[in-house]
């Protein structure tokens, strides 16, 4: 089952109702709150909300991250995506990594879509997606 997810600040908030369409359960910050928040109260928040986070703040989320750790302080888990030109790649990627990681351990993992994005270069197909979904989330179409 892939898990629950809640978007950072920084995301598209048409986001929701695209993956909740496909599925998913996914909510934003901006909805529960706090808004404006340090990175670390981010993602405490999110944990608390039993999901992982969705962020494009790749850099910095790398540093929470490792402080987590440091700290030995479990977290839901945090997937970093990058700024997409079209609404519809950064949708598909999302939906993708989501799937990806409903067949893994994800809690207090960093997930970056380069990743998934070299799995796929090397062949990995998930289930449900077609050849040119694949191609338009590397950016080939």
């Amino acid at each position: 089952m892939p898990p629950s997810a809640c978007l950072d600040e920084c995301m598209h908030l048409g986001l929701i109702d695209a993956l909740s369409a496909r599925g998913f359960s996914v909510t934003s910050l901006q909805i529960v709150g706090p808004r404006g928040a340090d990175d670390d109260t981010v993602l405490t928040r999110v944990t608390e909300l039993g999901c992982l986070l969705i962020t494009h703040n790749t850099d910095d989320f790398k540093i929470v991250h490792a402080d987590f750790q440091r700290r030995g302080q479990p977290h839901g888990g945090i997937v970093c995506l990058p700024q997409a030109r079209s609404f519809s790649r950064l949708e598909l990627r999302a939906a993708m990594m989501l799937d990806w990681l409903a067949g893994q351990p994800y809690a207090s993992r960093l997930f970056i879509w380069g990743d998934l994005q070299r799995l796929f270069e090397r062949g990995l197909r998930l289930p449900g997606y077609t050849e040119p979904d694949v191609r338009h989330v590397l950016g080939a179409l």
